[in-house]
């Protein structure tokens, strides 16, 4: 078998035998992308995208993390979704069920009383009425239902652990987008300079292969906007006294649920988990041009957690759901 594009449009429209399948994804492991080939897979996704349509032409951000880094961790970049648009700024937040982790997006969305899996709302909707619109992968993605299963059973990292951002079916605007393997951090990168409707992102990569901006340590952050990528790296001292640390191991759903309350509630400011939602909404800020550098947009994110700003958009995104709740 050899990676040709009607083998990746076979994929996509679910045209291959579970053997075949897992043949075919043996082909899409990380090592083996370059540019050329990753346009080819997310041109042939967004060709089976169920697309939505937006009745208003509204600048989105996007803050996900690919995932696949291996590591059970907070889950940040939901809980950056609620600081960003209590600024503001519209979201539309595409994510999925935990793949290799404990708790996806919509795992602890759902656990704090959101349903936004088969509430019927549309995006205009929920961007008109909250700033904030989650996107559930499967909903848009139809003919990759059969995949999860034999990605879990063939326990190998492929492409598909790498790109579901850049499958957000709204093409948003802007993006903070985390990315486990460094390679395809560039790849991405390369990708959105010329991706259609696309300003400007930060592709981050922290140490350890961690998917966000790592807090502490060093973080890659590649720069994507007029068409031109710079990189550069930021690094958050390890020794901050006011800073209290604790385990990021295997996490489940109620500690993340824990952990998101007690930060938009204000009775976390100091962990570990707190500072890392303040960094990478940071560098949300930066993304949508709201700030010039990410300590600024830190600060713009504590202020507004401790305004009780983000619990209000926490608390009216829950009511509005509930509204239209099956």
């Amino acid at each position: 078998m050899q990676l040709t594009s009607t083998l990746v449009d076979d994929i996509f429209n679910a045209r291959l035998a579970p053997p075949q399948l897992s043949e075919a994804l043996k082909l899409l492991t990380p090592e083996s992308i370059d540019r050329e080939t990753l346009k080819t897979i997310v041109d042939a996704g967004f060709a089976v995208c169920d697309h939505p349509t937006l009745k208003n032409d509204i600048l989105t951000i996007d803050c996900s993390g690919t995932g696949g880094s291996g590591l059970q961790h907070f889950n940040v970049s939901t809980t950056v979704a609620f600081v960003l648009a209590a600024q503001g700024i519209a979201v539309t937040k595409f994510g999925n069920r935990a793949m290799s982790g404990t708790c996806g997006s919509f795992d602890l969305l759902e656990a704090v009383g959101i349903d936004a899996i088969s509430t019927p709302v549309k995006i205009d909707d929920t961007l008109a009425e909250t700033k904030l619109s989650f996107l559930f992968a499967p909903r848009f993605y139809p003919t990759l239902k059969g995949l999860s299963e034999i990605r879990r059973k063939l326990g190998i990292k492929t492409i598909f652990n790498f790109i579901g951002p850049l499958l957000n079916p709204v093409r948003p605007a802007y993006r903070l987008m985390g990315v486990s393997n460094s390679h395809m951090q560039t790849l991405i990168a390369i990708y959105l300079e010329t991706a259609p409707s696309f300003i400007k992102g930060l592709i981050v990569s922290g140490e350890n292969g961690l998917d966000e901006l790592c807090y502490p340590g060093l973080t890659r952050i590649l720069t994507v906007e007029d068409g031109r990528t710079t990189a550069s790296p930021y690094c958050v001292d390890s020794s901050d006294e006011n800073t209290f640390t604790t385990t990021q191991s295997l996490l489940n759903v109620d500690d993340n649920v824990k952990i998101f309350l007690d930060i938009i509630e204000s009775r976390d400011t100091q962990s570990i988990f707190y500072n890392q939602v303040c960094l990478n909404a940071g560098g949300g800020f930066v993304a949508a041009k709201v700030v010039n550098d990410i300590d600024a947009g830190c600060a713009l994110a504590k202020e507004l957690i401790a305004s009780g700003q983000v619990k209000e958009k926490f608390e009216s995104t829950r009511r509005f759901y509930a509204k239209y709740s099956c």
